[in-house]
């Protein structure tokens, strides 16, 4: 065969009621082209139209892929063979709009004495979210010039997204996952947003009253803080004044109170202070699935002074996989995983057509 030039247009000659033209692809033969008529197929604009030979109905010259009719040719085009026969036809390649190679179209009657070319063809086995191994379907011919290249289609997997944890008491009780993501090799790390309390302030002075704080003593508190886990401590400083406990109230991580009770001779220029928040970084773990898929999440540290938190999940790993064809006699006996690869939910493997 000669090298490949960019054709146009099919030749289609004989003829049955479909499969005129098929294509030849890793997952089997495939009729692409459906025509009743015989006569030549010009898809230089696009679309798939016949501008020789009479179809029994317009409708009846179609191109199907996957099962759907395609009316308009976008992102598929054919390279074709010749010896350099201008009448002759060889083999065609069905190749997308990148250029990748999807498979050998076969110019004659699929099931009416064609005879495609032998590609060889196979399967890629995905264990833990890595090609593990590659099974051969068809073996191919034709080899003669050295092992094809095998292409394995890039990893395809998703991160994993977070959601809104639930906080109680101050603390992280439980993480929610919006998409499990897929792909992971193994489970991804968990990242929750720092505890955002803030501690809670007082007033300048103490209210006097004979010498004696009076038992409430709220006025004190100039910002209430949040995320308290606790109730903070409260102490004196400076005055004259002693002997007085002062107690804080929290609800809902807020400081709502302080109350005094006992001591003596205090004059109002004593100074109280609350106690400062504890913060503490919430941690957990997550699980995935046999699939590569976040299932669930369990807490570590349930950590301290959070009003509210998120949490997010580390991304998932994509490393390309690479693999070798073993050749046994002009065949493609087996394929061999050279890089196993990370972040696989499926994949393709490609085998190149023998040389031409």
């Amino acid at each position: 065969m000669g090298k490949p030039i960019q054709k146009k247009w099919f030749t289609i000659s004989g003829g049955s009621a479909a499969g005129d033209l098929a294509v030849l692809t890793q997952e089997g033969i495939e009729a692409i082209i459906s025509q009743k008529g015989t006569g030549r197929y010009d898809v230089a604009s696009g679309r798939v139209k016949l501008i020789d030979g009479v179809p029994n109905d317009p409708d009846e010259a179609r191109l199907t892929h996957n099962g759907r009719t395609v009316w308009k040719l976008s992102q598929y085009r054919a390279y074709y063979f010749n010896d350099g026969d201008a009448g002759s036809a060889d083999s065609d390649v069905w190749r997308d709009g990148a250029g990748n190679l999807i498979g050998t179209l076969v110019p004659a009657p699929v099931g009416e004495g064609s005879n495609p070319p032998a590609i060889a063809r196979a399967t890629a086995n995905i264990v833990s979210s890595t090609v593990d191994s590659i099974t051969m379907v068809d073996n191919g011919d034709g080899f003669t010039a050295g092992a094809p290249v095998v292409t394995i289609s890039a990893p395809d997997g998703t991160s994993a997204v977070g959601g809104t944890a639930t906080v109680a008491n101050s603390t992280v009780t439980a993480l929610s996952v919006s998409n499990g993501g897929s792909g992971y090799v193994s489970a991804p790390g968990v990242i929750i947003s720092a505890p955002d309390g803030t501690s809670a302030t007082s007033a300048e002075f103490v209210a006097n009253t004979a010498g004696t704080p009076d038992a409430d003593q709220s006025a004190l508190i100039d910002a209430a803080g949040s995320g308290y886990v606790s109730a903070p401590t409260v102490s004196q400083a400076g005055g004259t004044g002693s002997g007085a406990t002062f107690t804080a109230t929290v609800t809902n991580g807020v400081v709502t109170a302080i109350t005094a009770s006992g001591g003596t001779d205090y004059d109002g220029t004593e100074t109280v202070t609350i106690s400062a928040v504890v913060l503490t970084q919430a941690t957990a773990t997550a699980t995935i699935n046999a699939t590569g898929e976040v299932d669930s999440i369990s807490m570590g540290v349930a950590g301290a002074g959070y009003v509210s938190a998120t949490n997010s999940f580390d991304p998932v790993t994509l490393t390309q996989a690479t693999a070798t064809a073993v050749l046994s006699d002009n065949t493609v006996g087996s394929v061999t995983t050279d890089i196993k690869g990370a972040g696989y939910v499926a994949a393709d493997v490609t085998i190149a057509l023998p040389p031409t």
